[in-house]
């Protein structure tokens, strides 16, 4: 028999509020028990980069491309996760899982890729300097007003000289870029070269470069010393590695039913209708935990499961803590078929695991990190959400505001399992942060405003499929066809 949902609620509250208010702030320098990484879902676009991204219409060449790599994914939870579906438990006959699959837009296929592109070079560039600067400071006298900065600074500035309007992987030109360095080193006026014999200088840089060579490991961005150019189709099907994306929620999210979509996609990758590259498994930090609580408490399901369930499809197995509090299990793809014109092919997707409290939250959260990252969800139609966050939201409640959002994402995950869909999440004051984040940040608030944005979308799209329907063109025609092959084949194979 299910509870009712307001005495569950209340309970909780009673039970775990006066932990919640205190949970303890996220430390990143706080040394950690587990071999984690961190959970970093975008990395923030500048606009100085804007250049390298690429350009609309290959954006939605590719989207209309993966359209077949997209019907393969949903045919095979179709006939694997599906009959999970129809399993109804409870008094009311609820079904425990649901599941939907969807492309990322071409806006947002663009965005994915300059953001993952400039990430992957900004940590190699830092990488670089932060190793360079260590190794050419032990053995060089500092002049008494520079600093590890300084030579920071004049090293990324070596970088960029030779990177003409792109991106260097600064690891495998270390010759090209600290040779530089060394060759105008007096005129950067960093260190008591008087000090030093010329002889000795030139054996710190060569060392340096050494060291920097053979700590470089293999990168999956970089080809024959140049990172993989976002500006290509083959690039943008590589760095937006999640254009074709399912999720399936976990209406009931007790560890039993996740096991039960593992098994059936372990099955899936069993039968080959599907390749799973790697899992990763997102969970909150453990300086956020309060006293009394383990991360056991927030799995979806136990670490030893997911571990053996990576390990039996072949997968890398990732832990991961996430950053904003978001927790959900993701499980990579590989959707390339031997059997797909080269078009279709080498579309990578993701299947995430989640259940309904946590994703009622993220949707809303979801606008909130993009318009931090300068991501634009204006041209999507959310330009009154974007207005409205940024009028609120600034540098003086920003580290506040990300606590409360934690907070909250540890609050959903800990909702008892129901099939009731709550109304509202706990408020700013529920949660202990009245008078700390703005009551407009409320997103109890955040979330009308969405909705609201979400309806004229959706008046917006049939319109604009109703006029495309009537103004269908040769090449369209040739395009459907081509794509309706390749689905065919995907019927074929799943048969």
């Amino acid at each position: 028999m299910l509870v009712s949902l307001n005495r569950v609620k209340n309970q909780y509250f009673k039970n775990n509020i006066s932990k919640n208010t205190h949970i303890k702030k996220y430390s990143s320098l706080a040394p950690l028990k587990y071999d984690v990484i961190s959970f970093k879902k975008g990395a923030k676009i500048e606009p100085k980069d804007m250049h390298l991204a690429p350009k609309h219409s290959d954006c939605r060449r590719v989207y209309d491309d993966a359209e077949p790599a997209m019907y393969l994914m949903e045919k095979v939870l179709d006939k694997y996760v599906g009959p999970l579906t129809e399993k109804k438990i409870g008094t009311d006959k609820h079904s425990a899982v649901v599941y939907k699959v969807k492309r990322k837009s071409p806006d947002s296929i663009r965005e994915k890729v300059l953001s993952k592109y400039s990430h992957a070079a900004k940590r190699d560039e830092d990488d670089f300097c932060m190793l360079a600067t260590q190794e050419l400071i032990r053995f060089l006298p500092l002049k008494p007003d520079v600093n590890e900065s300084n030579i920071d600074a004049v090293l990324r500035r070596c970088i960029n000289y030779y990177a003409n309007n792109t991106k260097l992987p600064p690891h495998a030109n270390a010759p090209t870029i600290l040779g530089n360095m060394r060759k105008d080193l007096a005129a950067y006026s960093l260190f008591e070269l008087d000090k030093v014999s010329e002889e000795t200088v030139d054996k710190v840089f060569a060392d340096t470069i050494e060291k920097i060579q053979t700590q470089n490991v293999k990168n999956k961005h970089i080809v024959n010393d140049t990172y993989i150019s976002p500006e290509t189709v083959e690039g943008i099907k590589h760095y937006a590695n999640d254009i074709c994306q399912s999720r399936i929620i976990l209406k009931y999210p007790d560890k039993q039913y996740t096991q039960q979509v593992l098994n059936a996609i372990e099955q899936a990758a069993k039968d080959n209708a599907i390749k799973i590259k790697s899992v990763e498994n997102n969970l909150p930090s453990p300086d956020r935990l309060s006293d009394g609580e383990d991360i056991t408490d927030y799995e979806y399901v136990d670490e030893v499961a997911l571990r053996k369930f990576s390990k039996s499809v072949g997968a890398e197995y990732i832990r991961n803590t996430s950053k904003s509090g978001y927790m959900g299990i993701h499980i990579n793809l590989d959707l390339s078929k031997p059997q797909f014109n080269s078009a279709y092919n080498n579309f990578s997707g993701e299947i995430q695991i989640i259940g309904q409290d946590v994703m009622e939250l993220k949707e809303v959260e979801d606008l909130c990190y993009k318009i931090k990252d300068n991501k634009n969800i204006a041209n999507r139609g959310y330009l009154t959400f974007q207005d409205y966050f940024t009028s609120f939201y600034n540098e003086d409640c920003k580290q506040a505001f990300d606590d409360y959002t934690y907070s909250l994402y540890m609050y959903q995950r800990k909702l008892p399992p129901t099939f009731e869909s709550y109304k509202s999440f706990p408020t700013i004051e529920e949660l202990g942060f009245e008078g700390k984040v703005p009551e407009q940040l409320d997103y109890n608030k955040l979330k009308v405003i969405k909705e609201s944005c979400d309806k004229t979308i959706e008046r917006k799209t049939e319109i604009e499929n109703k006029s495309k329907s009537q103004n269908i063109t040769l090449s369209y025609v040739k395009k459907r066809a081509a794509i309706d092959g390749m689905k065919q084949i995907v019927d074929f194979l799943l048969r």
